[in-house]
């Protein structure tokens, strides 16, 4: 199936709003650029009058332009390997490719490989997420990542000392993307990646930390009564 790619021009600020907003309706990926970020949907998906109406809400609070093509899935996977630098997060995280030379003198290393799912690091939500999780105590600890992605917080989470990832996402290449990210890193033991919604939470555990995407916010209201039972 082929995609259609959304390239929006926006300040930074804006962005992270649209990227929101845009997953409302449909979008699972995107990719920041220096001029904004593209996000990607199934062509069958992907109606010009929902992206135009997401836009319009934002007119006039800065300098913002889209346009959108069609590309296929082939492309689409050659984009992200030409694209995808690595990354150092924090002056203590290395985020690669497996075709990226590593980087050892580092505390951490995460290898990823993106293919059609959104975690790189290289967007400011999830760096900022790797940097919020360098403070944080996961030593023992069970912790939900809802819209997972990569899965590259879940690798995370158990490089600094999760005892068990439930990590969930509701497109099933992303599922598969993160399980075997989750195995490229050596962390598929204590990293469970799982294809569904809210629902796949039903009859678990309640997790001590929970990772949530800006897709994932909707669910917390939902879920958060299961951590009293």
């Amino acid at each position: 199936m082929d995609y259609v790619e959304v390239r929006v021009q926006a300040p930074r600020e804006l962005s992270d709003i649209l990227v929101a907003e845009l997953a409302e309706v449909g979008y699972s990926t995107f990719e920041d650029n220096d001029e904004g970020f593209c996000a990607y949907i199934d062509e069958d998906q992907f109606s010009a009058d929902a992206v135009a109406e997401v836009m319009s809400r934002y007119e006039g609070l800065g300098e913002l332009e889209f346009s959108h093509r069609v590309i296929t899935r082939q492309n689409w996977n050659a984009e992200w390997e030409k694209n995808f630098q690595p990354l150092i997060i924090a002056d203590k995280v290395s985020v690669r490719a497996p075709f990226h030379e590593a980087r050892p003198e580092l505390e951490h290393e995460i290898v990823i490989m993106p293919r059609m799912s959104f975690g790189t690091g290289h967007h400011d939500t999830t760096a900022l997420m790797i940097t919020n999780q360098l403070g944080i105590d996961h030593q023992g600890k069970r912790v939900l990542d809802m819209g997972c992605g990569t899965g590259i917080l879940a690798v995370m989470a158990v490089q600094l000392g999760a005892r068990y990832v439930l990590a969930v996402d509701v497109e099933p290449w992303t599922a598969e993307n993160a399980a075997d990210n989750a195995a490229e890193n050596n962390v598929q033991d204590k990293v469970e990646a799982r294809l569904g919604d809210i629902t796949a939470l039903e009859g678990r555990s309640p997790s001590t930390l929970f990772w949530p995407t800006s897709t994932a916010m909707c669910c917390w209201k939902t879920w958060v009564p299961t951590l009293s039972t």
